[in-house]
């Protein structure tokens, strides 16, 4: 699913979510966001124009898995989308809480980045700082990769 972020998109900047050591884990679906010339620095300016935080990348990525957790058919197919996407960024003490809106959402798996719960890779690097430029590129891919302690371990 394409989620559009303004009429000047140039760049597409696919997300995806996985989950290691949990069977069965959340299936949280691929989503695209449309990221603007101005945000990318490919439009304007000399092409120095700003690149997006680990942050924006973050809370945009999961407003879009809302959006497309939304389009699932019928209250229960909707209801299950939604929880598979707050799913990847809950600790496992934390399972057991509703599914909070969006905004909400965002702000657990900035502190999931944050803390290390998820780790963040893009074009082959791991991202870990929250207020870290990123500069985005027509066809990058980022993963949200949910990690889980081994048993035994």
């Amino acid at each position: 699913m394409i989620i559009r972020e303004g009429a000047a998109a140039m760049a597409l900047l696919e997300v995806r979510s996985r989950t290691v050591g949990v069977p069965g884990g959340p299936a949280v679906p691929a989503v695209w966001l449309e990221v603007a010339a101005a945000e990318t620095g490919a439009g304007g300016g000399g092409g120095d124009g700003d690149a997006l935080t680990l942050r924006e990348i973050v809370r945009r990525a999961v407003r879009a898995q809302f959006t497309a957790a939304g389009s699932a058919g019928g209250v229960q197919a909707e209801s299950e989308a939604r929880r598979s996407v707050g799913a990847q960024f809950r600790a496992d003490r934390e399972r057991a809480e509703p599914v909070g809106d969006a905004a909400a959402e965002e702000e657990r798996a900035l502190a999931a980045v944050g803390g290390g719960l998820v780790a963040v890779f893009m074009g082959g690097r791991r991202l870990e700082c929250l207020d870290e430029q990123v500069p985005v590129r027509e066809g990058d891919r980022i993963t949200f990769l949910r990690l889980t302690a081994l048993a035994g371990g």
